[in-house]
């Protein structure tokens, strides 16, 4: 083994072609402030990977689509029961009044319409920015009280609104005449739409805490109330319509009774026997901002819910075209939104799902869910369909004993029946794209499909060819058709499914390894696109989640904003280690603080000085009298390397064992001939704040040349590093470049010098860590180092330096696959567990060899 030199640092040198330029004390400061702004530019290496997390494939596919599949029918299960018992009330509210009679039923559905038009299907629209934001914040939002401030401000922002539709609601008689209704049964109307007013506040109270509860995945709240419900709701529709005999006004007085014992038992019921009351921030002043944000997915949501508003327009033609029209629609209507509700609660517990998974940052899951969301979909829709045709009979002779109203219902539900095959696909579609924040996409395909198509379709067949309500309903069959067609494509060609990874590495063979890693990752799933620029990288896109760049291009401003959701391949500030002249006075700092240091015997002795020009030589070396002295003892065989500290890929190194050779390196013309010492690579990972991993498989590079003590004027005997022996004619990868582990010594020699370079590293970092004003590590960061060490004849190991942005390519060909694995346990251990589950991943091959909780300035 070769002689252990001692090293010379000259940090700030100024060489004859300018390639390093002096650094004073007022550029070395700025330098500093630039870093912790963020803003530093600083020419590194040749890597670029600019990659997003695209998806979470910690399971084989049949395992994913199993638990994906468990995870939607566990939200859904109880929204399905849930949403049937609300319907159901509804279903016996209208069985009551059938039993009631025809005029009783015809104003509550001509009543029923107007609201839900004019105020209710409005302010629950606006309402569906719940869905979106609770969902998301619940699993991106670092505190847990901004659900609560989103809630809050949907209330704000809706009972404003409810103020207005109390004042058009009084004006409902005046609007149902304009409609062409007749004046007893806009009276009628009027009554019941002036009782139930209460019900805007109530309701829109109802609907927001429910989309709360199921925005924080509690589905089973609003079930086990609704089974509470629902026996009190059939004794309140017997005691108003029967026992009273109220009609119309007793529908009214009922309507009202029920929103209000719901919302008690809500509140009673959140606050006594769940958890949700936490994320409650108390009456803040927060509620009161952001509006705008709100209100942009929340407009585009009233307009969404069009579909419903095209049934209520049924209802409104029907009541022009008489009293038995009027019941058969109310009939059909009722049964056709007590099927949907399976897809209206699949629908939901996707959008849940959906959000989670964004706010999340995993892509695939969210396409998969929505695969499976789908075809759950369809099968309940079509299975639905068959059993409202088939059964349109007995359906009819439930709901009525009025022979006209019975054979009106029989044909309608027909193409009743084609209408929730069509509008039921369309659902999970729509609520496909809310989740995605898409809603003004859902409400321009409303708009189109249904009031500029379908409608005008279903008016001209019912008004010109005499259809009738079926020739309406024809319409929103078309409508359904149309959206679901244009959703469908919408999703599938727009959609950002996999979120881009932009990769542009310089030197192909770490480009090649980088990419690969990535790629063969077992629980993320990388899209790469490998065209990266100084002029495209300068800003990140919101969603970047990883940066694999050269240290110049990180976008930090991105790093600092979106901390807990975008991750780095490198360190602001880390100079502190991988800066021969600042790692020297670190490691003096911590010797004389822990003299028993591993690192008193395993740093080779040091000097630094500044050197601009060989006229100050002398000077310079008056500064360091100890290397002169050893120059001149008799018999003194010592060698020296002279590095500069800011140099990368051996520039500049010398070797020298005289005054007078010292001297010459600065006399000489530059050679092109620049070494490294003779060293161990090995790399290591740097992950969070902090955690160090020493990966096992390390290199043995070789000097071009055997050591011969009678050619010591010759840097190939002494310099090992690769970058420039490929350009000799005799150079031999397999005699350059060994692995560690293949070294003729025995293992338990081996292994002692591994447990050395474990225990030098801890120190190492222990002391450049303490040092924060040059050493910073931060959470969302990760950074692989190339760390030389020397070997002495006695197995002794010596740490040479740290080198950031390491030329991966001295690996060689044959030893590739070193790199390869090497980038793919780092994947393992520092990137999936960050944008996953955050425990902790073992890996055989990264040995953990240091681990202290930072402080980040």
């Amino acid at each position: 083994m070769l002689r252990l030199p001692t090293i010379i640092n000259f940090p700030l040198i100024l060489w004859k072609d300018k390639r390093q330029k002096r650094i004073d004390e007022e550029e070395e400061t700025r330098y500093l402030l630039e870093a912790e702004e963020t803003l530093i530019k600083h020419h590194s290496s040749s890597q670029n990977l600019f990659v997003q997390n695209d998806t979470n494939k910690s399971l084989f596919l049949n395992n994913q689509v199993h638990d994906e599949l468990v995870a939607i029918l566990k939200f859904a299960i109880p929204l399905i029961v849930t949403f049937l018992l609300g319907i159901g009330n509804k279903v016996i509210d209208v069985w009551f009044l059938g039993k009631v009679g025809s005029e009783a039923m015809a104003v509550v559905s001509l009543g029923g319409l107007f609201t839900t038009v004019a105020g209710l299907s409005v302010g629950q629209g606006i309402l569906t920015a719940i869905d979106t934001l609770v969902a998301q914040a619940f699993t991106g939002a670092s505190n847990p009280l901004t659900v609560g401030t989103i809630l809050q401000r949907g209330l704000l922002i809706v009972y404003i609104f409810g103020i207005l539709v109390a004042l058009l609601w009084s004006y409902a008689e005046n609007i149902l005449l304009y409609m062409g209704q007749t004046p007893e049964l806009a009276s009628m109307a009027q009554t019941y739409v002036t009782i139930i007013t209460p019900n805007i506040f109530l309701s829109f109270t109802i609907v927001s805490i429910r989309k709360f509860l199921q925005g924080l995945g509690e589905m089973r709240v609003t079930m086990y109330l609704i089974i509470i419900l629902f026996p009190i709701n059939i004794l309140a529709d017997y005691y108003f319509l029967i026992y009273l005999d109220l009609g119309y006004i007793g529908a009214a007085y009922q309507n009202v009774l029920i929103s209000t014992v719901l919302l008690l038992i809500y509140v009673l019921f959140i606050f006594i026997y769940t958890d949700a009351k936490k994320y409650w921030p108390g009456f803040t002043g927060q509620a009161f901002s952001q509006w705008g944000v709100f209100l942009k997915l929340g407009i585009p949501g009233m307009l969404s819910v069009s579909t419903d508003w095209a049934f209520e327009v049924c209802a409104i033609i029907a009541g022009v075209l008489g009293q038995t029209s009027l019941a058969a629609q109310s009939v059909v209507l009722t049964v056709n939104m007590l099927f949907l509700m399976i897809p209206g609660a699949i629908t939901n517990a996707l959008i849940v799902r959906l959000g989670h998974h964004l706010g999340a940052n995993q892509p695939k899951k969210t396409k998969l869910c929505v695969m499976i969301s789908t075809f759950l979909g369809l099968i309940f829709v079509f299975v639905d369909a068959i059993i409202m045709y088939t059964y349109r009979s007995k359906i009819a002779h439930t709901f009525s004993t009025d022979q006209e109203v019975i054979l009106a219902i029989e044909d309608l539900m027909g193409v009743g029946s084609l209408s929730h095959f069509a509008l039921g696909f369309g659902i999970v579609l729509s609520g496909t794209l809310n989740a995605f924040g898409k809603q003004s996409i859902v409400a321009a395909f409303n708009i189109v499909s249904y009031y500029a198509i379908g409608l005008p379709f279903g008016l001209y067949m019912t008004s010109h060819h005499g259809w009738g309500l079926i020739g309406i309903w024809s319409g929103v069959v078309l409508s359904g058709v149309l959206k679901s067609i244009g959703e469908s494509i919408y999703i599938i060609r727009y959609i950002d499914w996999e979120q881009e990874s932009l990769v542009h590495l310089d030197e192909p063979y770490t480009h090649q390894a980088v990419v690969k890693a990535l790629k063969n990752s077992k629980r993320l799933d990388w899209q790469v696109i490998e065209d990266v620029t100084e002029e495209n990288a300068e800003s990140c896109p919101a969603d970047t989640q990883l940066q694999w760049l050269e240290y110049e291009l990180i976008d930090w401003h991105h790093l600092a904003k979106y901390d807990t959701e975008s991750l780095s391949n490198a360190y602001c500030i880390r100079k502190g280690l991988i800066r021969k002249s600042q790692l020297a006075y670190n490691m003096a700092k911590y010797l004389s603080k822990h003299p028993d240091s591993i690192l008193k015997k395993a740093i080779p002795e040091t000097w630094q000085f500044e050197l601009d020009h060989v006229d100050y030589f002398d000077e310079a070396m008056n500064e360091v009298f100890e290397v002169e002295r050893d120059l001149e003892e008799e018999g003194g065989n010592h060698m020296f390397i002279i590095k500069p500290s800011m140099a990368n890929k051996a520039a500049g190194i010398k070797v020298f064992n005289s005054l007078d050779q010292l001297r010459a390196i600065f006399e000489e013309p530059e050679s092109d001939m620049n070494k490294r010492k003779f060293h161990i690579r090995a790399y290591v990972m740097t992950k969070s704040n902090i955690e160090v991993y020493l990966y096992r498989d390390m290199l043995a590079l070789f000097a071009l040349k055997e050591y011969d003590t009678s050619n010591l004027d010759d840097n190939l005997i002494h310099l090992t590093n690769t970058c420039i022996q490929t350009e000799e004619a005799e150079y031999n990868e397999e005699a350059s470049v060994k692995l560690f582990w293949e070294l003729p010594l025995e293992e338990k020699d081996l292994n002692h010098i591994f447990e050395q370079m474990k225990n030098i590293l801890a120190d190492v970092y222990d002391a450049c860590s303490s040092e924060m004003t040059t050493f910073q590590c931060i959470p969302n960061a990760f950074e692989l180092f190339g760390i030389d060490f020397m070997i002495d004849d006695e197995l002794n190991v010596y740490f040479l330096e740290a080198n950031a942005f390491p030329d991966f390519k001295q690996t060689g060909g044959k030893l590739q696959h070193i790199i390869q694995e090497l980038f793919e346990s780092t994947s393992r251990v520092a990137i999936e567990p960050f944008f996953t589950d955050g425990k902790e991943v073992t890996d055989e091959k990264m040995v953990k060899v240091f681990e202290k909780e930072l402080l980040s300035l």
